[in-house]
């Protein structure tokens, strides 16, 4: 994770003479989140594991955004909090819900085109945790994964809005335990962020 950190203020600090305007500031918002499963191979007990309703997070941190003419590149450095759940179809016909409940820092790097105050962009993002997700998908889960970003952004003067869609490259957790057996799945998380910038400096 440091290297990933290290190499996103040498990327600011590599373009900055080249860059027209270099700005740094804060943003947050809200994720609605929701867990994928996947590859679920169920049994006598437990029939299937599926999705469960989206749920509320958030993600705060920093931004620095390098705009080339018309061109941007944008890293950031977010805390987020991620809510989500599963379904468990249990063969005797009940059911039950499994929390899935962590955070994490997000690294997105977003690549971009500004059409006036309008911006499009899409880029990678690394995900590392700080805290556990519950036991029922403690047993393989990944603390570092990979995903994308796009979206959509206005820049309002020094505050921006954004609203993104984020896509899982790589699973959150491989099994899930039910009952005290553990089921080997592939579980991925995607979100839809509203996202709110505040710029706090920009040079020419």
């Amino acid at each position: 994770m440091k290297k990933i950190v290290l190499g996103t203020f040498l990327l600011l600090a590599a373009f900055q003479l080249d860059a027209q305007i270099l700005e740094f500031g804060l943003r947050g918002g809200a994720n609605l989140q929701g867990v994928n499963v996947k590859e679920f191979d169920g049994d006598q007990t437990v029939e299937d594991v599926k999705s469960g309703d989206r749920k509320v997070g958030f993600h705060a941190g920093a931004y620095g955004r390098i705009k080339l003419t018309t061109f941007f590149i944008q890293p950031e450095l977010l805390y987020t909090n991620v809510s989500g759940e599963v379904e468990t179809q249990n063969a005797d016909g009940s059911s039950k819900t499994l929390d899935l409940n962590f955070s994490r820092l997000d690294v997105p790097i977003i690549l971009g085109v500004a059409l006036g105050p309008v911006r499009l962009g899409v880029g990678p993002v690394a995900t590392f945790a700080i805290s556990k997700p519950g036991d029922a998908f403690d047993r393989s889960f990944n603390e570092a994964s990979f995903g994308f970003q796009a979206g959509v952004g206005v820049d309002l003067g020094k505050l921006s809005v954004d609203v993104r869609y984020e896509g899982p490259f790589s699973s959150t957790a491989e099994s899930v335990t039910i009952g005290g057996t553990t089921y080997t799945t592939d579980t991925r998380i995607n979100q839809i962020m509203l996202g709110v910038g505040l710029a706090l400096f920009e040079s020419n």
